[in-house]
């Protein structure tokens, strides 16, 4: 006997026979955080110096959760853990969630933000998320000791 369900987007998803135990227990998909291109930017998260972005609305990540980092214009990607997960107004965020985002103030913050969501103030909600733990092969290569596994 198959069993279906129409899922969020109106698809039809079936499970085959034997499958209803395990539909309960589906990992999460793999979760892509788009990052501007550029080598001093990607230098920034490969050393440490980067460690959270912020991102408009309220996004669906949570701790624990593996992400990759990539850059849709330039060709690089790194695997990374979400360490925490912030939902919040942007005038809000704090001085050490906005620094190790890499801006040095609360303005350029809102300046950085706005390339990216031309509407975006103080009031907007944020999805702040912090991250760490990157694998993979630059990860590797800027002596990370990443492990280069997928999940």
């Amino acid at each position: 006997m198959r069993e279906s369900v129409e899922n969020e987007a109106g698809v039809r998803v079936g499970w085959g026979d034997g499958m209803r135990a395990e539909k309960e227990a589906l990992k999460a998909p793999l979760q892509a955080l788009l990052v501007a291109p550029g080598d001093e930017y990607r230098k920034k998260i490969l050393s440490g110096e980067i460690t959270v972005t912020i991102r408009e609305g309220a996004r669906d990540y949570k701790p624990g959760q593996a992400v990759v980092l990539c850059c849709h214009v330039e060709p690089w990607a790194v695997m990374a853990v979400a360490k925490e997960v912030k939902h919040l107004k942007l005038g809000e965020v704090d001085a050490k969630d906005y620094g190790d985002a890499g801006f040095k103030s609360k303005g350029e913050l809102l300046a950085g933000l706005k390339q990216f969501y031309p509407g975006i103030n103080e009031d907007s909600v944020v999805t702040v998320i912090r991250f760490g733990d990157l694998s993979g092969k630059l990860a590797r290569s800027a002596g990370l000791g990443g492990v280069g596994r997928c999940n």
